[in-house]
């Protein structure tokens, strides 16, 4: 069996020596690439199972790594594989985790010569997460200053795991069926289950990243993630500090590579920063295209993102969106406005002179997204305690 297979599964430690037939490396090759790739939902038996999510618009890789539709794609599912001129039949079954965000297990099973014989299997949910590099980051809260040395920080030991994109119903759903939030249930069940969560208090979205073993996003780091980091290598960052002028958006090192600095708006950057003008595209928030430096997406444009400022309260909202038009001072790293974390009524934001031009007759609650990440302490590229 192929080494690439181990970064999305491990064998249970009690069949580590498991014979590994032909029929079965087949069976992994369709288990493991669902798992990784995503399931094709506009499959018959998919729907049949697990039609929650019908018409949902759903960008692929939001599908991988995904042990909901995993479940579902496999429930009951009469799956065979060929080998030999012979179909062979195989079953999969998951053994329920957690929290959407886990690791899954399942038992493989195939029935050969009236013989059925299993395998114990976890598969890794590498999918979702990126790690920042460690060494050092520009960021705009600590003063107003133009100095290099006040705007640096040093990730310090401290390993950083971040999601990629923001966090979607489907997850907050699933959180709230466990903690038994009915009035989350109700608000979003109807909604498309793979659009970004926008609904929640910022006491929930807190809940919910600290009931998955994480925290709300800093300020500081996603500060990080959108200065682009301006070096000629990812591990010059280790012992390299970035200019004084890293460009204030993710997606190259000059000032001019990001969209909201060119003269005129393009539709075609839509992708990288989902701007006011892009409404009337009717363009779908697409990856890889909103993919910073550091592999996170969804960073400028698109909802506004709650995050956590223990330095400066009062900054923790990134405000570019959809609210503002594409040459907004608001789609540019450093910039933070406040949300109270109340409500979504427009009285429960600061935008400190820059406000949105809204709609009057359009009392729409305003959309406010959040991600998680989680911080482990390492030393001498391991992790402390680690023997």
């Amino acid at each position: 069996m192929g080494i690439g297979y181990f970064g999305f599964f491990t064998k249970n430690k009690d069949i580590v020596n498991y014979n590994m037939t032909p029929e079965w490396e087949l069976a992994l090759d369709e288990v493991v690439n669902i798992w990784e790739q995503g399931a094709d939902i506009s499959d018959a038996h998919l729907l049949k199972e697990c039609g929650f999510y019908k018409n949902a618009e759903v960008n692929r890789e939001l599908l991988q790594c995904n042990s909901q539709i995993f479940k579902c794609f496999f429930d009951k599912r009469p799956a065979k594989i060929k080998y030999k001129g012979q179909w062979i039949p195989y079953q999969v079954e998951s053994i329920a985790s957690a929290h959407q965000r886990d690791d899954l297990d399942i038992i493989l099973s195939i029935k050969k010569n009236e013989q059925k014989r299993k395998l114990s299997l976890t598969l890794k949910n590498n999918c979702h997460k990126i790690t920042l590099p460690q060494g050092y980051y520009m960021t705009r809260f600590f003063k107003k200053s133009n100095r290099l040395k006040d705007r640096l920080w040093h990730t310090s030991g401290i390993q950083y795991s971040i999601d990629k994109y923001l966090v979607r119903n489907i997850e907050v759903l699933n959180w709230a069926k466990q903690r038994g939030h009915k009035e989350i249930i109700k608000h979003i069940e109807n909604k498309n289950i793979f659009a970004v969560s926008t609904d929640l208090k910022s006491t929930q979205m807190k809940s919910f990243c600290q009931d998955h073993g994480e925290e709300v996003l800093s300020s500081k780091v996603h500060d990080a993630l959108t200065f682009h980091h301006g070096r000629q290598t990812l591990s010059d960052i280790g012992n390299i500090p970035p200019s004084v002028n890293a460009a204030p958006h993710p997606f190259g090192p000059r000032k001019d590579d990001g969209p909201q600095f060119k003269s005129e708006f393009d539709s075609k950057e839509c992708f990288k920063v989902y701007s006011k003008e892009c409404l009337d595209q009717k363009i779908m928030r697409s990856f890889p295209e909103s993919i910073g430096w550091s592999g996170v997406a969804e960073l400028l444009g698109g909802e506004m993102e709650f995050v956590i400022n223990p330095y400066l309260p009062r900054r923790n909202l990134i405000a570019s969106s959809f609210y503002f038009p594409f040459d907004s001072q608001w789609h540019r790293a450093g910039e933070f406005a406040y949300w109270d974390g109340r409500s979504h009524d427009k009285r429960n934001f600061n935008f400190y002179g820059v406000a949105p031009v809204l709609d009057r007759e359009n009392n729409s609650p305003l959309k406010v997204g959040f991600r998680c990440m989680s911080k482990q302490y390492i030393e001498q590229g391991k992790e402390r305690g680690d023997d």
